[in-house]
């Protein structure tokens, strides 16, 4: 591929890193405010999960949500930085010491 693509490759992983790592964070605050504080087995909050010292309870799916977003960023992060180091799409060399 040429540079140019590899530009805009890394670019568009790096934005979506971001996106994910903006919306886990958002949930995060987002349940910390308006998760049960005891479990709940109707709703199916029976995840325990620290908050910032406060213990909420979380159902399967927000949590797996959660999860997901953040280890996305992490990978999406990583595979970015990857591309930069062995691909170097922007040109940018350092010099010799």
């Amino acid at each position: 591929m040429k540079r140019e693509t590899w530009r805009r490759v890394e670019n568009v992983l790096a934005a979506v890193a971001l996106c994910s790592f903006a919306t886990f964070t958002f949930l995060q605050l987002w349940f910390c405010n308006s998760s049960p504080r005891l479990i709940d087995q109707a709703s199916g909050a029976v995840n325990l999960v620290d908050c910032h010292g406060t213990l909420i309870y979380l159902t399967n799916p927000e949590r797996l949500v959660s999860g997901a977003l953040l280890y996305a960023s992490v990978a999406l992060i990583g595979v970015a930085i990857a591309i930069d180091i062995r691909i170097k799409p922007f040109g940018i060399e350092m010099p010799p010491d």
